[in-house]
């Protein structure tokens, strides 16, 4: 009776002995309880004594021992430590208390702290699989009915039970069916294939395998595989041993040994070779076999084919997971077929040849010099760095980054996503894949719990999580996980790419398995930016879920720690499907809230083979989805020249052409000379060598020595004198078709004489000239600020003139003005506006001069900001530390700390 065991506890706690440790009294107290219970041959009898030292009458037990026998007790003991380490005291207290225990003595005891007892002996006396359990519990149930999942320790035996499932990686969880409790919404669980046994009231599942579809076969959790030969039908896996000897001993299978992944060990059919018996396969039948090659007569298998898992295939350095084929597979990179063959292999674009290991790989922009970066398209000469190195293009913008990336690992991410059999191993492998190529800094995960070095380089923190929740509900227990200390990182952010590869192996070996609960895994990386230092870092998370959140209602306060933290959330799901089904958007509309304003800039929806592209490629590219918002501006100097989407920002870097025919920029001619003298040679394209490493175009070449010499200037067909008359520059609008014409925001195009004109006004070049021109006005609002003409000017006659409603004809100077024109609310009509703007440290500005436009002014954020705000100081993004208040970055540095205006 449960209230009577509480009392006794109360009373125990009230009547505490507090002397020294004798138990012979004990020992026969216990022997005369169960003496005076009636015993029953089914109930089972156990003693566990706790104690924390030396007992000190180890010779006058054995009369009490011997009761105990008689009672048929078994006696199990525990000796309680107070520290994490065993001491003198703890192994003189296992010294006389293991020989009271049942034999075998080892089996029978436990040294442990206080803390661990609820889990090591309370919750294990009952476990069939437990270290006591299985001592104290007659495994005697029929497994054919339902038991708790995670006591059945094989596949068989889970799968014999109407309410589990088994899975290779998580191994017996619930059924998805024992979750419905009503039979209408347990028989329309087509998916799951469950059904309700009306006599227990129960919902169960269907016997394994008996799946009706192709789609519902390859999703499930049992060990089934869609077999497409004759009548199509869903059926059981074969080889489905899970010992090697087993495995080796069936003459259709063959055991593969995973290098360095002992968990990913398993047993397949062979393939490429007929049953035993039957005639050997034909060259027909040999090719039917994506897997096979015909090759001297005989079917064999091709190589890296063996590998059906994506971890082992990548694994192994010959071989790469190849998605262009369907199903997926392992094969054989191409490089590596012209191993030993160095002209061989430096003719193949793709391929390098390795000096060292004399073997052919992958071309990798890392591994290139100055020459070779040049000619890869997909690299990047970083001339900026010190000393400089090849990158890959799309990197080059990266800000000094901390990205933690948030992995669902909940049991669904195991079903196959599209070519990946296995959804979170391929995510994996594809973070893999990204970290070769990405600029990390280098930097231990040690090293960076006492800096964070503010250099274009980014560290990469792993957390997985899910969660112990009933299927549709929100009930449960969230969980999460980072690699522990001693392995990989240790759990915190690292810019080294060895301690990230153990990090991802070290989560594939661990995957959850369970349900979308993410409480936990938010807190955790919170906690991993918050333990290391920022010094001006960006700070990026990016979540990946395939389902939806079970827990958002309790995400509030971990949420509002990032907010703390300054981390910028970013939000992905992926689907399994080109279309989305309700399942992806059920984990949009719970993900989406998590993200950072404005979510549907910080929100993606996407198949697991788009990630690398779009997510992973894109935080560094300036004009990209997610990049554009953690870049910001593009920087200064030479930068990838795809990375220009405009006319005026290509022309601007000296390393870049603009491609009228295209509309697209690129690579100068400049950039590919690596060497000094092959690039000052080249004055056709106006090359000059820069910062020692790169041959870039001047951008004052050509026109600009003709300045002084106008009648020289105007000879020149792509030359013209400024305004000023002082300098000759290039002749703008140079284009010869429309479309390069009107894509150039200074030009238009003339149908009649089919030529490109720089419009009026736009040759003025700087705000002063432009407000001496009195049909010209200095437009901040477009990009790149320019001088413009005003709307009405371009009426040369009254009647036109007048039929703009915005224009009106001034009969003493005969032209078109605006109505109202000169009433510039900035300046006339409004005094105080200008001041409003100016005591913000912004500039006044009325975009509609006229007289029946009012209260339209607008204050206008100073360089490189452009926001603006009609009628008030807009929201500038303006740094206090830089900009706004330059004595404070003093004070700070001062203290020696770092001044940061979040």
């Amino acid at each position: 009776d449960a209230s009577e065991i509480m009392a006794d506890l109360d009373w125990h706690e009230n009547n505490y002995l507090g002397k020294g440790t004798m138990i012979q009294l004990g020992l026969e107290m216990v022997g005369n309880m169960f003496d005076l219970a009636h015993q029953v041959s089914s109930r089972k009898r156990v003693l566990i004594i706790f104690i924390d030292g030396k007992i000190y009458d180890p010779d006058t037990l054995g009369p009490a021992r011997a009761v105990l026998d008689q009672e048929q007790v078994q006696t199990f003991g525990v000796v309680l430590r107070r520290q994490s380490v065993q001491t003198k005291t703890d192994t003189d207290a296992e010294a006389t208390l293991k020989p009271i225990t049942s034999d075998p003595h080892d089996d029978h005891f436990k040294s442990l702290q206080i803390d661990e007892v609820a889990s090591q002996v309370f919750s294990d006396i009952c476990d069939p699989n437990g270290m006591w359990g299985r001592l104290i519990v007659t495994q005697t149930s029929d497994s054919r009915q339902h038991r708790p999942c995670d006591h059945h320790i094989n596949s068989q035996d889970c799968k014999q039970d109407v309410g589990c499932v088994w899975s290779t990686v998580t191994a017996c969880t619930d059924s998805p069916c024992t979750a419905h409790c009503d039979e209408p919404t347990c028989v329309s669980d087509t998916l799951n294939l469950c059904m309700f046994n009306a006599t227990t009231g129960d919902c169960w599942k269907m016997p394994a395998c008996m799946y009706a579809t192709k789609t519902e076969c390859e999703l499930s959790f049992q060990d089934c595989v869609w077999n497409s030969t004759g009548q199509p039908h869903c059926a059981e896996k074969p080889c489905k041993y899970t010992d090697m000897n087993e495995c080796n001993a069936d003459a259709l299978c063959e055991w593969e040994s995973c290098s360095g992944l002992a968990d990913a060990s398993r047993c397949f059919s062979k393939r490429c070779t007929a049953a035993p018996g039957a005639p050997a396969l034909t060259s027909q039948e040999c090719i039917t076999d994506q897997h096979c090659e015909w090759k001297n007569n005989v079917c064999s298998q091709k190589p890296c084919t063996h590998h059906s898992d994506e971890r082992c295939c990548n694994k192994d350095t010959a071989c790469y997971w190849d998605v262009s084929v369907s199903p997926g597979m392992c094969s054989l990179k191409h490089c590596t077929t012209l191993n030993q063959n160095k002209p061989a292999c430096d003719a193949e674009p793709l391929c390098t040849f390795d000096d060292g290991s004399t073997e052919c790989i992958d071309k990798q922009c890392s591994n290139l010099g100055h020459c070779d970066c040049l000619t890869e398209t997909k690299c990047f000469w970083n001339s900026k760095a010190q000393p400089p190195f090849c990158m890959e293009a799309k990197f080059e913008q990266c800000p000094a980054l901390d990205l933690v990336l948030l992995l669902d690992g909940s049991g669904s991410m195991a079903a196959p996503f599209g070519r990946h059999p296995h959804g979170f191993y391929g995510l994996m492998e594809i973070l893999r894949d990204w970290m070769k190529v990405l600029p990390l800094n280098g930097e231990r995960a040690d090293v960076g719990l006492n800096s964070a070095p503010n250099t274009g380089e980014v560290r990469v923190g792993l957390v997985q999580f899910s969660g112990e929740n009933k299927f549709g509900s929100s009930q449960g227990r969230a969980d999460a996980k980072a690699t522990p200390s001693g392995t990989g990182s240790g759990g915190r952010l690292s810019g080294d790419f060895d301690e990230l590869s153990t990090d991802i192996d070290w989560h594939e070996a661990n995957f959850y398995g369970q349900g979308t609960m993410i409480q936990l895994g938010l807190q955790m990386a919170a906690d991993m930016f918050h333990l290391s230092p920022n010094d001006g870092r960006k700070r990026v998370l990016i979540i990946i879920v395939d389902g939806k959140l079970y827990d958002p209602d309790s995400l509030q306060q971990a949420r509002a720690e990032l907010d703390v933290e300054q981390v910028q959330v970013f939000g992905v799901v992926v689907r399994r499907d080109a279309q989305s089904t309700q399942t992806d958007i059920d984990a949009e509309n719970t993900l989406k809230p998590i993200t950072s304003e404005p979510r549907d800039s910080h929100f993606q929806n996407l198949q697991l083979d788009e990630v690398p592209d779009k997510v992973l490629g894109d935080i560094c590219n300036p004009n990209g989805f997610f990049g554009s918002l953690i870049v910001g501006q593009s920087g200064e100097g030479h930068q990838p020249c795809p990375q220009h989407v405009g006319h005026v920002g290509c022309l601007a870097d000296p390393g870049c052409l603009w491609d009228d025919r295209t509309l697209s920029c690129g690579d100068s001619p400049c950039l590919h000379h690596c060497e000094e003298k092959n690039c000052t040679a080249d004055v056709v394209n106006g090359c000059a060598w820069t910062n020692g490493t790169i041959c870039v175009r001047e951008l004052k070449t050509g026109c600009d020595i003709f300045t002084g010499k106008p009648t020289d200037c105007d000879a020149q067909n792509d030359c013209q004198v400024d305004k000023d008359g002082s300098t000759c520059i290039d002749k703008k609008c140079n284009h010869n078709n429309e479309q390069g014409c009107i894509s150039d925001p200074y030009c238009e195009w003339e149908d009649a004489t089919n030529e490109c004109y720089q419009k009026k006004c736009t040759e003025y070049m700087t705000e002063v000239q432009c407000d001496n021109i009195e049909d010209c006005y200095w437009n901040p609002l477009i990009s790149p600020a320019m001088c413009v003409e005003k709307p009405c000017s371009k009426f040369k006659d009254e009647p036109t003139c007048e039929a703009d409603s915005t224009c009106a004809w001034d009969k003493n100077t005969t032209k078109c003005v605006e109505k109202g024109d000169g009433f510039d609310e900035c300046a006339v009509d409004c005094q105080a506006c200008e001041k409003v703007c100016e005591d913000a440290g912004q500039a006044c500005f009325d975009p509609n001069t006229s007289s029946t436009v009012k209260n339209d002014w607008m204050c206008v954020c100073p360089p490189p900001s452009n926001e603006t705000k009609v009628g008030g100081p807009a929201d500038c993004e303006l740094d206090e530390c830089a900009v706004d208040c330059p004595t404070c970055a003093r004070v700070c540095e001062d203290a020696g700390q770092t001044c940061f205006d979040p």
